[in-house]
């Protein structure tokens, strides 16, 4: 499996995932300029989830979450600020989310990120 198939199958699971655990798919894979979200939600309060998701194709490269750097982090939060203003969004709340894929291990991060504050992770 090549990285662009690794990519697309870690995305599915991370969308059959938060499907099963409550969560709308609002948008898949938006891009501007550069930036892309991955995945899109609804949570069951109303908050919007702008998830990045991360996979690895083998044990031996450590938890992929690390993967997701402070400069990742401003991208994907700039196209979450585009993708906000193009739907006339402002007044709900947001959070960032980060999925890994190891194999058939799925862990969901909320709110792993913040635009003004340091990973959790």
């Amino acid at each position: 499996m090549n990285k662009r198939e690794l990519g697309f199958a870690s995305e599915q699971k991370a969308v059959d995932f938060l499907v099963k655990n409550g969560y709308e798919i609002i948008e898949r894979n938006f891009q501007y300029r550069g930036g892309e979200i991955d995945i899109i939600t609804k949570t069951l309060d109303g908050t919007i989830c702008f998830t990045e998701v991360k996979s690895a194709s083998s044990p031996y490269w450590g938890d992929p979450v690390f993967n997701v750097t402070l400069k990742k982090q401003k991208q994907v939060g700039k196209t979450a600020e585009v993708w906000l203003a193009k739907k006339g969004i402002s007044d709900t709340a947001c959070r960032f989310d980060v999925v890994t894929v190891k194999g058939e291990k799925i862990t969901h991060f909320t709110d792993a990120f913040r635009l003004n504050g340091p990973a959790v992770f």
